[in-house]
């Protein structure tokens, strides 16, 4: 799981895609749910994308600029799940 979540990373970077906290947690969890539709016996079948294991996956793998990213309170909640949205078409 965590190759393909490398591979994914280091594909969005090549291609200039901006990653942030909750686009690589929906990919965990869309990579955990193909792996195990697949029979992957590798896969823990308890992982749920929790930010614990994306900072230890962080640095495992040496990725320092892909940050949790949190809404601010007089954000635009809209504007923004709109936007975040067509960035996740985009990635996936």
């Amino acid at each position: 799981m965590e190759k393909a979540h490398s591979i994914w990373i280091d594909d969005s970077r090549r291609k200039k895609i901006p990653l942030d906290g909750n686009i690589t947690k929906q990919k965990e969890l869309k990579i955990y749910k193909h792996l195990t539709e697949q029979g992957e016996s590798s896969v823990n079948p308890d992982f749920v994308g929790e930010k614990g294991w994306f900072e230890k996956f962080k640095k495992r793998f040496a990725i320092h600029s892909i940050r949790i990213q949190r809404e601010s309170v007089s954000a635009d909640h809209k504007a923004v799940g709109t936007h975040q949205e067509e960035k996740k078409m985009k990635t996936l």
